[in-house]
Parts: C-alpha cells; structure tokens; sequence
C-alpha cells in the first residue's frame, strides 16, 4: 500500500512538473513612451510593468530600456521625450 501511494505520488508530481517546464515564454511586447511634466524613468518602467504584467525588477526593465535607446540619458528626460520599453508579460 505504501509502495503504491510512493509511485502515484511521484507519477503526479512528474505530471505536474511537466507542465510548468513545457510551457512557452510569451513574446516580449515593445512599447514607446512618452515623458510628460516631471515624469522619471522609474515611474515610468513602473507603470509599464504593472500594465502589461511583467513582474520583472524595475531595475531590470530600465536596463532594457537603456540598450534599446542608446546614446539617451534615461536619468535626466525631458517632458515629450519618447523612450522605448520592453517588457515581458506573464501569462
């Protein structure tokens, strides 16, 4: 009897294991945004996140911005200034 609850134990919890690995990563989704009036990186990326789902750092999501808007100082924007984002919802 036990050897039997061991085996379906484990046969569910190799079920179950299965599913979670085999499930694919949804597509990133690119986003353009636009600063207003004492807007910040951070608030933004913070925004975005919530919105889409991407549970990720903040600190994650800024560095991302950061290698798609090359040559831009994300630490300083201006008001209209448009910054590209990519985050990476969750199902």
């Amino acid at each position: 009897m036990k050897k039997l609850f061991i085996i379906l134990a484990l046969l569910a919890a190799t079920v179950a294991a299965s599913g979670m690995i085999n499930k694919p990563k949804p597509e990133p989704v690119y986003i353009t945004a636009t600063a207003g009036a004492y807007s910040t990186t951070w608030e933004l990326a913070c925004k975005l996140a919530q919105e889409y789902g991407d549970e990720r750092d903040v600190r994650a999501i800024i560095y991302d911005a950061q290698q798609l808007n090359p040559g831009m100082n994300l630490n300083v924007i201006q008001p209209g200034q448009k910054i590209k984002f990519r985050l990476e919802p969750e199902e």
